[in-house]
């Protein structure tokens, strides 16, 4: 055989450094790919926190809307306490289009007792 199809071996120690220099390089490339994807994902998630912090103590004022008429007369609502909060914020328009929907829903369930 000749030394083409066995390779030499003389360049076996400069392949074999050149294998872990590239090695390296691509995992450091790959961990700054990850970095990047991570940071996109926590920057869009705290750009969208609020919203998602209004939607859900509206969904929690959805839910238990029900309670005060179900306390019945005022010395059951005396002896009961508890608190429900919305925040209204009219800078974002998605923000109005939320309180909207919550309104209509909370008209709905008036006219379902009706």
């Amino acid at each position: 055989m000749d030394s083409y199809t066995q390779g030499l071996a003389s360049q076996k120690s400069i392949l074999f450094i050149l294998f872990v220099m590239s090695s390296f390089v691509l995992i450091v490339v790959l961990i700054s790919m990850l970095v990047a994807i991570m940071g996109d994902t926590f920057n869009y998630n705290r750009s969208i926190k609020n919203l998602v912090l209004m939607k859900s103590k509206l969904k929690f004022v959805i839910d238990n809307y029900w309670i005060e008429e179900a306390l019945g007369t005022d010395e059951e609502k005396k002896k009961s306490t508890y608190l429900i909060t919305a925040m209204f914020n009219e800078e974002d328009e998605e923000d109005v289009e939320i309180l909207k929907d919550v309104e209509e829903e909370i008209q709905e369930i008036d006219r379902e007792r009706k």
